[in-house]
């Protein structure tokens, strides 16, 4: 694949889409290098970013300073306010997100804001994490808000939420006392509508009353989890005066504060911001209309520094920590092509969904598995497999502490459980804790069933380590194997037996009335305490729970996660939240497995592959410095999910139209479907109607050039291409229907093909998923690429000589190549590593003379119908502007100086 250049000469790579950060030199109003040494020098500050990044290398910290700088240089000048600005920032799930507010909020006090206003979860104990967090940054008293100072120091800077409490309702003098005394000031608000509305209240009393100190206020408001809560899902009505009106309560008050203060800049955060590019661009909490930014994770050569996330699990490392589970273990919903449920199947058989529902299967499930030692023998298998993994990597962990310190003697249970304070030399002494969740249902009253069954698991697996050891044996021997091919070493059996032994001993200590952590959204359900001193977690820990386990969370160095849970419609956002075990620590890769049903690993695959996408465009748009009103943001859904919530997404464009008209290659790269192994037939057939050109380049291919459309539409439409690919023949077709329904003409079709006769292409693939298989450019053969396979050479001579095109542009022909795959190709090591044996060698062979596997490119030039997959509606009113067609125009082709 070939590399794209910005306009500032830094290379964009399609093919890596890992541009680096460090060269982009817009910074908006702090493009000046010299304003921004001001800001990340001046002492209070560079205390701050200490304690914020306390244990993280130097490269990290600068890479997240270098974010945030992006981030407040894209916010409003706090010393030349214009119109106010609301902008997003996608990090990842379990990414350091708070770090990067922390840092932002850090870099805006130096900057001149004085009001900084941090919207935290509507859950206590998350809006109490992140206070803590907040205290600890910014030096202040976790008590009364006030700055620490020590000798010969002090800051203007007072918090008026802290640890015990949230925003109470307060008179206008004492919020005006502090305001008045010119001290920055913090709040850490709970989503919850009587403390918004309070603080609401108190804010118009001051601008009422104090005018002239109220519009000396210069606030920055941060929205943690701004999919959350935060975003209007009322009934859209184009009938209603005001949007105060129609919206939800939390959407509501979060506008009036931006209403009643005069200046102030919006920042949303979030991992999944599918529903904020849903929202309305016209509301005060709604589309990011100002800015765009993508927070990613530092990488080192394209791999993550520590971070594990969906790419991790569900492409890079998926065969090692993936588990997939009998499907009979757990109730779940069958689905058709379309994604609409069929059947449920239970361990018993298929239930007709009209005869029962799904909650009445699982009922029936639990009773079974808890009075049947056969049923449980039978079908929960797979939870006795993940409960002795749990166990076996708890022991691994401890045994690499305790050798990693050269401890002279074996811990005992007390040494393992003790916890230093976090200012104690010690704490890095301290032995680490150790978790698995398992989430299998939502409610309640199933999850105390699902506690009684996972117990009785529990003592099977202790019992088989204890005594017969059959089942400790081969997954003792399946860790062995995982940690060697994952690069690491795990000790022997006589080392891991005195840890083995503290591992059930303490993930069987009682907590209340059970051992097993019961976690659920009602004030009885069980907390996760790691730095209370009463009532702290466990250090192995079993947990159980449902909604509580999807948002906002962390379990510390989460192992092993069982999650079965079933769902009629898998929203993509909410489905990615669910994904507890991300973000653990790369280093201990070989002691994470997550569990899944076959269904849900397909689902968690595509919607990485989505989450992918969608980061791809917020990284072009931002590394080729697009206008915030050319930004329109496609978001992808397939019948596994749907990318946001119906209420979230009313604003949205959806059907099947797709982002085709952009200039950019589109790449189909699974060929697996019912039918599919004739498209090679029907690829054949019609191309033999056609009549080829002489293709004078370096790469070999034959070229079809104007095909007539109608004949194209017949073969394309009856071309076998599975439903959870994006760029379906069915997509592109309905597209294709648009450029008429616009009054535009379709452009030239051309057609080429790769790997025709014996020339058939053997490409790595993972499970016959082709992640590259594109011909990039080629500056020693003078090649540009597959993409520019129908261009004359000239065309290729520019390219390499210093005219670089990085799209086709409107008036070039729509380019559609076919690739033809040996379907007995299955290595996923390139072929220099490869040792075939003489079978392997035959088998490869044979595939030669089987239908081949087709896979295809499409693109489509500039200038045709803008219709995406999904889009905001009011986004594409923008879009369609003159003015930024203009932008893509003149920024396609680049001159390298």
């Amino acid at each position: 694949m070939e590399d794209n250049v910005n306009l500032s000469g830094e290379i964009f790579s399609a093919k890596n889409n890992n541009p680096d950060i460090g060269k982009l030199k817009d910074f908006g109003w702090l493009s000046n290098k010299t304003d921004r040494e001001k800001l990340i020098n001046e002492n209070y500050y560079k205390s701050i970013r200490t304690r914020i990044h306390e244990g993280f290398k130097e490269e990290v910290i600068d890479f997240n300073e270098l974010h945030a700088l992006h981030i407040l240089g894209r916010c409003n000048n706090p010393n030349e306010w214009n119109i106010n600005k609301q902008g997003l920032v996608y990090g990842m799930v379990q990414s350091g997100k708070t770090a990067n507010m922390l840092c932002l909020m850090g870099l805006a006090n130096s900057a001149g804001y004085n009001f900084m206003i941090l919207l935290s979860s509507e859950k206590n104990s998350l809006r109490i994490q992140t206070q803590k967090r907040v205290n600890k940054a910014f030096n202040l008293n976790p008590y009364d808000g006030t700055y620490e100072a020590s000798e010969n120091d002090f800051q203007e800077i007072k918090s008026l939420t802290n640890i015990d409490s949230d925003y109470k309702k307060k008179s206008s003098d004492e919020l005006h006392s502090v305001l008045e005394s010119n001290k920055t000031i913090i709040v850490c608000l709970k989503k919850n509508i009587s403390i918004l509305k309070n603080f609401v209240k108190n804010l118009k009393e001051i601008k009422d009353n104090y005018e002239n100190d109220f519009n000396k206020i210069k606030s920055i408001i941060i929205d943690d989890e701004a999919d959350f809560a935060s975003i209007d899902t009322s009934n859209i009505d184009s009938d209603q005066e005001s949007e105060f009106k129609k919206s939800t309560a939390i959407n509501n008050e979060i506008k009036r504060i931006r209403e009643t203060i005069n200046d102030n800049c919006y920042v949303q955060y979030t991992a999944t911001p599918q529903a904020c590019i849903a929202a309305d661009p016209d509301s005060l909490v709604g589309y990011p209309k100002d800015f765009l930014w993508l927070l990613d994770v530092y990488k080192i050569n394209g791999q993550t520094f520590s971070y594990l996330g969906h790419n991790e699990f569900f492409d890079e490392h998926k065969s090692e920590l993936i588990q997939i589970v009998d499907n009979k273990c757990w109730p779940h919903y069958i689905k058709d092509e379309e994604g609409k449920v069929e059947m449920i199947q239970s361990h018993w058989g298929k239930v007709d969904k009209k005869e029962q529902s799904l909650k009445d299967v699982v009922e029936t499930t639990l009773d079974d598995f808890k009075k049947s030692d056969i049923y449980r023998k039978q079908f929960c298998y797979d939870y006795n497999i993940a409960i002795m993994d749990f166990i076996i990597t708890c022991s691994i962990r401890w045994y690499r502490h305790y050798n990693k310190h050269s401890f002279s003697n074996p811990p005992e249970e007390e040494e393992i459980e003790k916890v230093f304070n976090d200012n104690d030399p010690n704490k890095k002494l301290e032995y680490p804790y150790h978790a698995m969740i398992l989430n299998l249902a939502y409610e309640k009253t199933q999850l105390r069933k699902i506690l009684t069954i996972i117990d009785l698991v529990f003592q099977s697996v202790k019992n088989d380590y204890y005594n017969d050891k059959n089942l400790f044996y081969k997954q003792f021997e399946k860790q062995k194997s995982k940690s060697n091919i994952l690069g690491k070493t795990i000790p022997s059996l006589n080392d891991l037996k005195h840890f083995i032994d503290l591992s059930f001993i303490i993930a069987e200590k009682n907590i209340e009335d059970e051992y097993i952590y019961l976690l659920y959204s009602d004030k009885d359900g069980q907390q996760l305490e790691y730095n209370s001193r009463f009532n702290r977690t466990k250090k192995a820990a079993i947990i159980i729970g449902g909604h509580s386990l999807s948002r906002g969370l962390t379990v510390e160095n989460l192992s092993t996660s069982f999650f079965i849970r079933s769902q009629v419609k898998s929203l993509g956002d909410t489905n990615l939240q669910m994904c507890r075990w991300f973000g653990h620590k790369r280093n201990d890769i070989d002691l994470i497995s997550v569990y899944l049903m076959q269904f849900s690993s397909d689902l968690y695959t595509d919607l990485s592959r989505a989450d992918n996408l969608l980061r791809d465009e917020f990284k072009e748009s931002i590394h080729l410095n697009r206008p915030a009103e050319c930004f329109l943001i496609s978001l992808q859904n397939n019948h596994l999910f749907a990318a946001t919530s119906p209420k979230k997404s009313q604003l949205l464009v959806k059907g099947y139209k797709s982002s085709y008209s952009d200039g950019k290659r589109k790449i189909i790269n699974y060929p697996i479907c019912k039918g599919n192994e004739k498209n090679d037939q029907k690829l054949t057939k019609f191309l033999d109607t056609l009549n080829p050109v002489k293709v004078d380049l370096s790469r070999t291919a034959k070229l079809y050039k104007n095909v007539e459309y109608k004949k194209f539409k017949s073969f394309l439409k009856d071309l076998k291409v599975p439903e959870s690919q994006i760029y379906t023949p069915k997509s592109y077709l309905s597209y294709l229907d648009e450029y008429n329904l616009n009054g535009k003409d379709i452009p030239e079709i051309n057609i080429a093909l790769f790997g025709y006769g014996d020339s058939i292409i053997e490409n790595m693939n993972d499970d016959f998923f082709f992640k590259t298989y594109v011909g990039g450019s080629n500056p020693r053969t003078k090649f540009a690429g597959d993409m520019w396979i129908d261009k004359p050479q000239d065309f290729h001579d520019k390219y390499h000589s210093g005219e670089r095109q990085l799209k086709r542009l409107n008036g070039d022909s729509i380019l559609i190549c076919f690739y033809r795959f040996n379907p007995n190709w299955v290595f996923n090591v390139p072929k220099s590593k490869l040792n075939l044996t003489d079978d392997q060698k035959k088998i490869i062979k044979e595939g030669k003379n089987k239908p081949a596997i087709i896979l295809y490119t499409i693109v489509t030039p500039l200038g045709g119908p803008t219709y995406k997959i999904s889009h905001n509606k009011k986004r594409q009113e923008i879009i369609r502007n003159s003015h930024c067609l203009e932008w893509e125009e003149k920024n396609t082709i680049i001159y390298n100086e």
